[in-house]
């Protein structure tokens, strides 16, 4: 478990990472300029759901939450 969180962190250095939060300035997930979430998935899609209004911390643009959830499920259903 270990090696996997230290590969996680390795790979975050790599990227820039971005923090998304919310109205009160809370973080409620991070991502990569690519777009990738990296930490907050359930967060993101909680917050999403109850129509909260998101913003990237850097620069105060609300996120645009479609490139997070367009086509991100890799799982195949039988």
């Amino acid at each position: 478990m270990i090696q996997i969180n230290d590969a996680r962190a390795t790979a975050a250095k790599e990227r820039r990472m971005r923090n998304i939060v919310d109205e009160a300035g809370e973080i409620i997930a991070m991502a990569s300029d690519e777009h990738t979430l990296i930490g907050g998935h359930h967060r993101l899609a909680v917050a999403a759901s109850a129509g909260k209004q998101l913003y990237w911390k850097e620069t105060g643009e609300p996120v645009k939450l479609d490139p997070f959830f367009k086509g991100s499920s890799r799982r195949h259903t039988a």
